[in-house]
């Protein structure tokens, strides 16, 4: 939660504002601008957070909802205490430490929402937010949308893990070796040495079965009284020849 810094002259200011705000509730008029949440007072009064798991905890809707609800009971409170006192004044005096906390409510659930609101401001065309460390948030212009876009980015984030687990780079379009992978196979390491131990055993290897593919061969070339096969030096050669190159 971050901080909201309220000069001490305009904390009194709001909460008097906020008092005043909750006494024209009965009235009818339309409230707008900042103090609009303040229209549902009867929902915030009665609201029950509506959360079924932990993750639920961490929805725009649900916080902003709860500050909205914290800051309604809280001017609620202080409007019906300022009223008990003989006159307004002294109720503002007595109450000055209520009424400042719930002025400093009020000014955090501004902060809030305008940190929602702005990054919808900013990316208009968005219809996911990535946070880090925890998940994503998807909307559309319906229940349907909203699942179509959740789907796609569900393959898309599957998709990077996956070439990143296999040491691929997923943020380019090359899908080069990412890098510690690449320092990996370059260098000079012991695991860097069994991998190219290996390459060059299985170049070794590949070696012996063409050997062994040959001498089928050149048995069957004799039987049929074929043309002259290769010595036995050229099958060592071209075991060496492997060793070498590995």
């Amino acid at each position: 939660m971050g901080y909201c810094l309220v000069r001490t002259d305009k904390k009194d200011d709001v909460a008097r504002f906020l008092v005043k705000t909750v006494a024209q509730l009965g009235s009818g008029k339309k409230l707008v601008g900042t103090t609009s949440y303040m229209g549902r007072i009867e929902h915030l009064i009665q609201c029950r957070c509506d959360v079924q798991r932990a993750e639920d905890c961490s929805k725009p809707s649900v916080i902003l909802e709860a500050f909205e609800t914290r800051v309604a009971r809280m001017n609620v409170a202080c409007a019906r205490n300022v009223s008990k006192m003989p006159n307004p004044e002294e109720g503002f005096s007595e109450l000055s430490s209520d009424l400042v906390e719930a002025a400093v409510a009020h000014c955090q659930l501004i902060v809030v929402s305008n940190a929602w609101s702005g990054i919808i401001k900013a990316y208009p065309k968005a219809t996911v937010v990535l946070v880090r460390n925890h998940g994503i948030y998807v909307w559309g212009e319906s229940w349907i949308s909203a699942k179509t876009q959740a789907e796609c980015y569900h393959y898309l984030f599957d998709a990077a893990i996956k070439l990143y687990q296999l040491g691929l780079d997923w943020s380019t379009p090359s899908h080069g070796p990412i890098g510690h992978a690449q320092k990996l196979l370059d260098a000079d390491s012991d695991t860097s040495s069994i991998v190219k131990e290996n390459i060059k055993q299985e170049k070794i290897k590949e070696a012996e079965e063409l050997e062994e593919g040959e001498g089928v061969d050149e048995t069957r070339e004799h039987k049929a009284g074929g043309g002259v096969a290769g010595t036995g030096e050229d099958k060592v050669g071209v075991v060496e020849k492997a060793k070498d190159s590995g």
